[in-house]
């Protein structure tokens, strides 16, 4: 008696007990993509008000400074949210999958147990949990947060500068298929 193992179904289940959890995770990474724009936009206007005026209060450039505390501010609280979140609910979840799969493994005859060592099956069932870990980890600090930085930034560059915003558009849309093919391909 063998089982196949649906890997999405696998976790999509153990998860959707902590959906909520996940949710507030989810803001996070949402409200992190617009850091780095607003910082590096409050810095402009910084750089363009003391470019343009040689003599200045601090009364003047106080909207830039406030704009890039809030958003240090906000940044830090929404990551605590997000520990909170991961703190509540990831150990679960690990737990729950090892659980599950020692569950299953328990589902195998007397023969299965003859012919595998118990070191391999122990290592396959940490490693579902390690996979669960890396999807999690690339999803809320890589890709996702990434992907959501880039569009955050450009439509601020937009509203900056349209003209070259749209040759950086561009440039984007050639360049990102280069590079992932060629990550792809271990070229870089």
């Amino acid at each position: 008696m063998h089982y196949q193992i649906n890997f999405k179904k696998f976790y999509l289940e153990i998860i959707a007990k902590y959906k909520w959890w996940y949710v507030m995770m989810m803001i996070a990474p949402v409200v992190s993509a617009f850091f780095l724009p607003i910082c590096n936009y409050s810095l402009k206007l910084i750089i363009d008000y003391l470019s343009k005026n040689s003599q200045f209060t601090i009364l003047e450039i106080i909207e830039p400074v406030a704009i890039f505390c809030i958003a240090v501010f906000v940044s830090q609280m929404i990551w605590r949210v997000y520990n909170y979140g991961d703190f509540r609910s990831q150990p679960f979840i690990e737990a729950q999958i090892i659980n599950k799969a020692y569950a299953m493994l328990l589902m195998h005859n007397y023969n299965f147990f003859q012919n595998n060592l118990s070191g391999k099956t122990a290592s396959q069932i940490a490693t579902l949990r390690d996979k669960y870990i890396s999807l999690h980890d690339r999803i809320f600090h890589g890709m996702f947060y990434g992907i959501l930085t880039i569009l955050v930034s450009l439509v601020i560059f937009f509203k900056v500068h349209f003209s070259l915003a749209l040759a950086t558009l561009v440039w984007l849309l050639v360049a990102m298929p280069v590079f992932i093919l060629s990550k792809k391909n271990n070229l870089f």
